[in-house]
């Protein structure tokens, strides 16, 4: 098969589950709050498209910021761990009907 590109089919990730990648990626086993860095490496965003949608959450009100400068970090807020709560279960129910969202 030479010469022959492998086609594979990717899954492009919607916004909705983009968002909630950020929000588990912020979301902490340990309770401590995250660094930028750390949360978009861990939802495998480049910075143009992670610092429009972290800020759309700051100011919703999912993601706590802390400090400031070079020191910033972010927490989850109640609101953001209900919001993925809420996502889980409808994924679960989509899944359920056979629908992958």
């Amino acid at each position: 098969m030479e010469g022959k590109l492998k086609v594979t089919k990717e899954r492009y990730r919607s916004r909705v589950s983009i968002i909630v990648d950020v929000l588990k990626a912020v979301e902490s086993e340990d309770n401590e709050d995250q660094r930028l860095t750390h949360i978009m490496s861990k939802a495998n965003l480049p910075y143009n498209r992670f610092s429009s949608i972290l800020s759309d959450l700051v100011s919703k009100g999912l993601i706590a910021e802390k400090g400031s400068g070079e020191k910033k970090s972010y927490a989850l807020t109640p609101k953001g761990k209900k919001y993925v709560q809420e996502y889980e279960k409808f994924k679960k129910l989509s899944e359920a009907f056979g629908l992958n969202i």
